[in-house]
């Protein structure tokens, strides 16, 4: 076939194809209508002719692995937030990276220094087939958008009082229920560091770190009487026997002697005025605990006895002490012999009732109140 027309063919071959598609309908389309074959027609037939464009170039190959690779699938970890989408990364390593960065971020923009920040939501990291890989930028503004809660621990520091302690001396002189401060108390100072923990922006929980002292306090001293009070028994009850079964010369109360006195006891010497009584045994008024015995100025001789409702009884101008401090001694018990010393005018037993005043001291008392038939010793 000559060059010049294997040319024409070749570039209108699609109008040739589309020639010959016609004409072989047409053919198709005639019908023989009668017996003896004389007559044809053309059967009315409708057609709808698409006329196609074929390109006999061979396709490119680059292009044609271009097309390929557009439609390559790819494979990567896709990010979940409490199941909704973050992104996708190539790697999980690169997820956890930025999870931890905008956790750390995060927690410095909301509380500064912080110790240990977590994330509290729930995450879930997904291998998957994708035909799209998320930029580092692209997840972290995706991450930004995000409410993220978070458990954060932080340092918190506190100036904190110390309380002081009070101290109770206790003072065997002073009676119970009276007390006096010897030294006043402070509070001091103390810095605390806790670690403080956060959750959703509550504060949820703490522990105390360290503490150091900055001011120590100062404690309270307190002396306290432990000294037993008893209530003396009321006047007009009689509990004391006489220490001397003699005569009263001399009575409670005012007098004249030497000028005017006061006398706080009761002067008890020989039965009959001129008797003689030196030397006689003097004896405990009651049951006691001896406090003290032995020369006390003008009372002489003297000798106290503690009893146990707390009352004290006196007993001067002895001649001897037959018993010392401590001694127990029982109602009757001779506890010395009448005498003169001190500033007495002859011999005789000075006695005396004392009670306790509620200040850690005694007062007198009439001891007529207290001694059994006293008045069977008034002289005749």
């Amino acid at each position: 076939m000559p060059k010049k027309l294997h040319t024409l063919i070749k570039d209108n071959i699609g109008i040739i194809v589309c020639i010959l598609a016609v004409l072989t309908a047409f053919l198709l389309s005639l019908t023989y209508d009668g017996t003896d074959g004389s007559t044809y027609r053309l059967k009315e037939t409708s057609y709808d002719v698409k006329v196609y464009n074929f390109s006999t170039e061979e396709p490119d190959e680059s292009e044609e692995s271009e097309e390929s690779s557009s439609i390559e699938e790819l494979s990567g970890f896709a990010l979940y937030i409490n199941g909704e989408y973050i992104g996708t990364s190539e790697d999980k390593t690169t997820l956890k990276k930025l999870l931890d960065g905008r956790a750390e971020d995060l927690a410095a923009s909301r509380y500064g220094e912080y110790i240990d920040a977590t994330i509290e939501d729930k995450i879930t990291i997904e291998y998957t087939k994708t035909d799209r890989i998320s930029g580092e930028d692209e997840i972290l503004q995706a991450l930004s958008e995000y409410n993220l809660s978070l458990m954060v621990e932080v340092y918190e520091q506190r100036l904190a009082e110390i309380p002081f302690n009070t101290i109770m001396v206790d003072d065997s002189d002073s009676y119970e229920g009276t007390e006096k401060t010897l030294q006043k108390g402070s509070g001091g100072i103390s810095e605390e560091v806790y670690v403080v923990t956060y959750s959703g922006g509550e504060k949820v929980g703490e522990t105390l770190h360290t503490s150091t002292v900055k001011e120590p306090p100062v404690n309270e001293i307190i002396k306290r009487g432990i000294k037993l009070k008893t209530n003396p028994l009321p006047s007009g009850l009689k509990m004391f026997i006489m220490p001397y079964e003699g005569g009263i010369t001399s009575e409670y109360g005012s007098r004249y002697l030497l000028g005017s006195t006061f006398h706080g006891g009761l002067d008890i010497a020989a039965k009959e005025p001129g008797g003689y009584c030196y030397g006689e045994y003097i004896m405990a008024a009651g049951d006691g605990v001896v406090v003290s015995s032995g020369y006390n100025g003008d009372f002489g001789i003297l000798t106290i006895i503690e009893h146990p409702n707390g009352i004290r009884t006196y007993y001067a101008h002895q001649s001897e002490t037959l018993v010392k401090a401590g001694d127990s001694v029982k109602q009757g018990d001779y506890i010395g012999r009448i005498g003169s010393t001190g500033q007495a005018t002859g011999p005789h037993v000075h006695f005396e009732v004392r009670l306790p005043d509620g200040k850690g001291g005694y007062e007198r008392a009439n001891p007529k109140s207290y001694i059994i038939d006293y008045e069977s010793y008034y002289r005749k």
